[in-house]
């Protein structure tokens, strides 16, 4: 998992894969402001805009990914945090594959990314990941956008 602030994106591009920094420059400069909810295509690949709220922890799932990088660009938070743990940690209870979702339980404490705006978040196929949590303040309306980079070795194949 990589988490950042897209203002010093500039400074992750030796660091980071060239694919994965071309997407994250061209969610920067997408123009939200301009768009409503929905699916977009940035840099060939699938991009879902969306205003959720956030919930409680205990009602959100804990998720991971085996065929797409989620690259998450937080257009709008206030207060969100993301819980992460890595795959290893859990055990497969549930699986959509034709979405490429698939849901884990796992004991313990989680380690916590909070989230504000201007900040993103890189899940890897390794990473299982609990969006959508509340802070202390309660469930708040957020944007964000949710890119769905592939893994398979030739992506053209995977490329919207």
């Amino acid at each position: 998992m990589i988490v950042g602030d897209i203002n010093y994106l500039e400074n992750y591009k030796n660091q980071l894969p060239e694919d994965l920094y071309i997407c994250l420059d061209a969610m920067r400069g997408f123009p939200f402001e301009q768009v409503e909810d929905g699916k977009y295509i940035v840099w060939h690949c699938a991009m879902s805009v969306e205003s959720p709220m956030t919930e409680l922890a205990e009602n959100r799932k804990l998720e991971g990914h085996k065929e797409f990088i989620d690259v998450v660009y937080e257009v709008d938070v206030e207060e969100e945090w993301i819980g992460y743990r890595p795959v290893k940690e859990g055990k497969e209870v549930e699986r959509n594959q034709d979405k490429d979702l698939y849901f884990y339980d796992a004991k313990g404490e989680e380690t916590k990314v909070h989230m504000r705006t201007g900040m993103f978040l890189i899940c890897y196929p390794e990473d299982l990941h609990r969006p959508l949590c509340c802070g202390k303040s309660g469930p708040k309306r957020i944007r964000k956008a949710v890119l769905k980079f592939p893994v398979a070795k030739n992506k053209e194949e995977s490329f919207i």
